[in-house]
């Protein structure tokens, strides 16, 4: 049941060993990504151009790896991150922020832009159902999402996403609140 969710997952998902080896990579990891399942799986990630970094452009080490910290400590990890597509370019990006929350950023061409994006974000959401044994389960979304200004930092971006992210969640399920709402 847990593949068949995962496979239905719009979020990429894949699973290491302690030795960085792909056991499974799930197909929104290779849309996103670029990587095939075939090409990821029984290989070690870290032998792979996938340059992974924190949001500051850090290069993540092995050792610093949230999966590996997680097997050494038994303890979750949750922390920023991006990865490299294999076709190297520039696309938006998504991490997971922490508990149900993720953040991306997004290359538009016009502010006017993020409510169409977020609107596909709903549509994901809405075709993520996985009915395993009579029980379904279903993904639903409270998007909060922004367009970054001249004076802003990353702090102050954050912060204006996440507060629109839980103006929506107050409302009710499967909603959107933009700049355009204020």
């Amino acid at each position: 049941m847990l593949k068949t969710l995962m496979d239905a997952m719009p979020i990429g998902c894949y699973v290491l060993r302690p030795d960085h080896t792909v056991l499974y990579w799930n197909p929104a990891a290779e849309k996103l990504l670029g990587f095939s399942a075939e090409e990821m799986q029984d290989k070690r990630c870290v032998d792979m151009p996938l340059g992974c970094s924190f949001t500051n452009s850090t290069h993540i080490k092995g050792a610093h790896c949230p999966a590996i910290v997680v097997y050494a400590t038994g303890k979750a990890k949750t922390l920023e991150m991006f990865m490299r597509r294999k076709d190297g370019r520039k696309a938006d990006k998504f991490c997971r922020w922490g508990g149900d929350e993720f953040v991306g950023l997004l290359h538009l061409r016009h502010p006017e832009d993020i409510e169409g994006a977020a609107k596909r974000f709903l549509k994901i959401a809405h075709n993520c159902e996985v009915t395993e044994d009579g029980k379904t389960v279903s993904c639903r979304a409270s998007i909060g999402i922004t367009v970054v200004r001249d004076d802003d930092t990353i702090k102050s971006i954050v912060s204006r996403a996440d507060h629109y992210m839980y103006l929506a969640k107050k409302r009710k399920e499967d909603q959107i609140v933009t700049d355009f709402d204020q």
